[in-house]
Parts: structure tokens; sequence; C-alpha cells
């Protein structure tokens, strides 16, 4: 999905063309506002110091996982500090159960600010992809769809990060996993000459993160539940700047 639609480009340069959209994409264009709007502008900075916040942010990601036909399925934990949030995960079970499962996530969580870029705009997109795949059909294999709470500090990097305690029970369960696929602050898009730049940290590793995408596309090219997904790659286009 990343390599193939629009990763691989990344680091050949700004992309400038206008986004030329099909009534399709105009559609899921006006969802993903909408999600980006309620998680941010209605709801706003969303964390454990702002637990009212932080709930309503976790019941609008269930709502629409019911309203697609998903089950969710809470992760309730405590932090050490006595703050009370849950893991949002919804299934979509492949044809083979006996199969590795692929992994989908973003976290819903805020800074003190209303983290629309940071993760709204990712949330959005994780929602959107696990409504297009529910249509489709059933995939081949088992794809997972995880709202995470706590991926920003205090708790980043710590045990009580939300993605530290999801994969610790899928160690546990010994849960089989193919791979997974990070959203992360995917809502900056702009065509203004100079605006997208690689950073200089990256402009030397540039070639071999392009071959290590473009096989991961390739991989994903070989998998039969991944053919014909045109829609899902609109989802990121839509929102991830090509730089």
């Amino acid at each position: 999905m990343f390599g193939e639609g629009f990763l691989v480009d990344i680091w050949n340069g700004s992309y400038t063309d206008p986004l030329i959209l099909s009534e399709e994409e105009r559609n899921l264009k006006t969802r993903l506002e909408h999600h980006v709007y309620r998680l941010a502008s209605e709801i706003g900075a969303r964390n454990t110091a702002k637990p009212d916040a932080m709930e309503a942010a976790a019941q609008y990601i269930e709502s629409v996982f019911r309203d697609a036909g998903l089950e969710e399925r809470k992760q309730q934990f405590h932090t050490a500090d006595g703050a009370g949030v849950r893991n949002i995960e919804a299934v979509i079970e492949g044809n083979d159960p006996k199969a590795e499962c692929l992994i989908v996530g973003a976290h819903y969580d805020s800074v003190a600010c209303p983290g629309a870029n940071d993760n709204a705009s990712a949330v959005a997109a994780l929602l959107e992809i696990a409504g297009a795949i529910s249509r489709k059909g059933k995939p081949q294999k088992t794809i997972r769809f995880v709202a995470f709470a706590n991926e920003e500090p205090p708790y980043f990097g710590g045990a009580d990060m939300g993605s530290w305690v999801y994969a610790r029970n899928l160690v546990q369960t010994k849960v089989e996993i193919l791979g997974m696929i990070c959203l992360e602050d995917i809502g900056y898009y702009s065509t203004e000459p100079g605006s997208q730049k690689i950073p200089d940290l990256l402009k030397g590793f540039t070639a071999t993160i392009s071959a290590i995408l473009w096989r991961f596309a390739e991989i994903l090219n070989q998998r039969t539940w991944w053919r014909g997904r045109s829609t899902l790659s609109a989802v990121i286009v839509t929102f991830h700047p090509r730089a």
C-alpha cells in the first residue's frame, strides 16, 4: 500500500500536480475531513490529562467501526500513574484463520493541542481503510485495525504506551504477525514550491529506503487479498504528502 501507492515517489522530489479526484474520492475526502474535524476541532486535545476528551475520542472511533459493520474490541489498561485508557481494535477475519495477520494502526491521543495532523489525520485514514476493506469481502489473511492510546509523552517509549501494551498481549497470546502498517502524521499536504523537503538526515539513505519500499510493494502485490485495492490507495494519497 505504502510503497507502490506513493512512498517510493516521496524520495524523488516534491509533488506539485493538483489532486484530481473522482466522485468516489471526493466522498472519501469529505468523510476523512469529518473524522479529523470531530477529533481535532470538536473533541480537541485528548490525553490522560483530559480524560473526558480521551473517552469522547474512543467512543467516536468505536461508533465508526460499528457503522462499518465491524465489532470493536476494547483493550482496557491502567497506567502507572493511575489513568484508565483503552486501545480499540476491529478485526476482519481472513479466509485462513491459521495464517499470519496484518496490523494497521494509528494512535488517537494527542499532546496539549487539537492534534489534527498528529494524529487525527491517521485515525481518519485507519477508519476509512477498515471500512473499505470490510466492504470488499473477506481477505485471505486476518487484518487487525487498532487505534492506540498513550503514544504521546509522558508514555511514549514506556510500558504504558498503548502499542507496547498491545504488542505484549500479542506475544503472550502467540499471535503470528505478518507485519504492521503504522499511520502517523499523514495530514499535511501542500503544492507550494519548496514546502515539502526531504530531511537532511535521510538524504543519504534515499536509494536504500526506496529499494526497501519497492520490495514491500512487491510482497503486497503477491498477496491475493491485496490486489485491486485502489480505493485504499486513495485513502492515503488524499492525506499523505509526496514530499
